[in-house]
């Protein structure tokens, strides 16, 4: 089974998940909910995601957990894929895809803005995201 906690999107603090809460959705996109950080004291958005180290292609820090800088360029990453998909100049597939590549976060970010704004098929994104390993 698996186990759940919740991580700042601000300060990148990871917490347990509480007790009873519902985290429909979170196994497959992720999912971010409005909570109360203790580090930060403020409201932020907390995202839900399984308890486990996450890999970095780009630099994990000694314990195989990724930095808070790092987190939150991953989290600029989704949240610009997540607008893409909302206008709907990018596939959810498609974005899924790019957000699992091996390369940097800003190559990320890059690919899918040049296929937002129409210069880059997807499918030339895709190759040159896995050519930039």
């Amino acid at each position: 089974m698996t186990k759940w906690r919740l991580r700042c999107t601000s300060c990148g603090r990871v917490g347990p998940l509480p007790a009873g809460m519902i985290r429909i959705g979170a196994a497959s996109w992720g999912k971010v909910i409005l909570g109360r950080c203790s580090a930060c004291g403020k409201l932020r958005a907390m995202a839900v995601e399984p308890d486990r180290p996450v890999e970095s292609p780009n630099g994990a820090a000694a314990n195989g957990q990724l930095t808070s800088e790092q987190l939150a360029d991953r989290d600029r990453t989704w949240t610009e894929l997540v607008a893409f998909v909302s206008e709907g100049t990018i596939t959810s597939d498609l974005a899924q895809q790019i957000y699992e590549s091996e390369v940097p976060e800003h190559r990320k970010r890059e690919a899918a803005a040049h296929i937002a704004e129409g210069s880059m098929k997807g499918e030339e994104a895709i190759k040159m995201l896995k050519l930039g390993r």
